[in-house]
């Protein structure tokens, strides 16, 4: 029989005798073209996410019943709506690491499709330890402060905090003013997970030095300079 639509009605006739009256006609329809496999729309392939949970999406004919696998595991189940978009979560949390998933597709005749084009990602819930791997002295007169910095994982991104301000793109180097500073360095990866713990540093810049003998007070190293230059002027002045 061909492909599509028909109906049928049977007669029954005895030996010799003549044909009985005709059924009730049965209608049904013969379709020979296979189901089209689903198309994974979402995760995209090759994204980094940050939840074990991450919501599969994508399209199929309307009505149809989508299986989503990582390998013969099922992930979840769920039937495309009138537009033939889907989308499901995984039943149980996946671990963290890359993960590559199918999908099949059955149709209302209990036809299943071929799998699906695979679809890849990875799944990174943990955050990243911050360090921070050059520092200025803990003590010193330059106002110029470098730093360099390190984390657990690559590709990440990090995020400075200056005596207390707010966090914005870190800067190789700082210039500070006399007085004690802190700098805290935290690190967001490709899943977007931030370091909840930043890395911090604290160092002094002193612009000012005791006079000899100590105790007494202190000056400027400007102060210093000219306080030698009057000595020598005596000097010469009493020889």
């Amino acid at each position: 029989m061909a492909e599509g639509p028909h109906t049928v009605t049977a007669t029954a006739t005895p030996p010799g005798g003549n044909p009985g009256p005709t059924s009730t006609p049965v209608t049904f329809t013969i379709t020979l073209t296979a189901t089209e496999p689903p198309v994974i729309t979402g995760p995209a392939d090759g994204a980094v996410l940050n939840t074990s949970t991450p919501p599969l999406s994508g399209t199929s004919a309307p009505g149809t019943v989508v299986t989503v696998y990582e390998g013969d595991t099922v992930l979840c189940t769920t039937t495309t709506n009138d537009v033939g978009a889907w989308t499901c979560t995984p039943a149980q949390p996946l671990e963290d690491g890359p993960h590559t998933v199918t999908a099949t597709a059955t149709d209302s005749e209990g036809r299943t499709s071929e799998p699906s084009a695979p679809s890849e990602f990875i799944i990174d819930t943990q955050e990243p330890d911050t360090r921070i791997s050059r520092t200025p002295p803990s003590r010193g007169g330059n106002r110029t402060a470098t730093f360099e910095y390190g984390a657990s994982e690559e590709d990440v991104t990090y995020e400075c905090s200056l005596n207390g301000g707010p966090f914005e793109p870190c800067r190789d180097s700082y210039d500070v003013g006399e007085g004690q500073h802190t700098l805290r360095v935290r690190a967001t990866d490709r899943a977007g997970n931030v370091d909840s713990t930043p890395a911090a540093y604290s160092w002094t810049v002193e612009l000012t030095r005791a006079f000899a003998g100590g105790g007494c007070s202190t000056a400027p190293a400007a102060s210093w300079l000219a306080l030698l230059g009057l000595l020598g002027l005596r000097r010469r002045k009493r020889g």
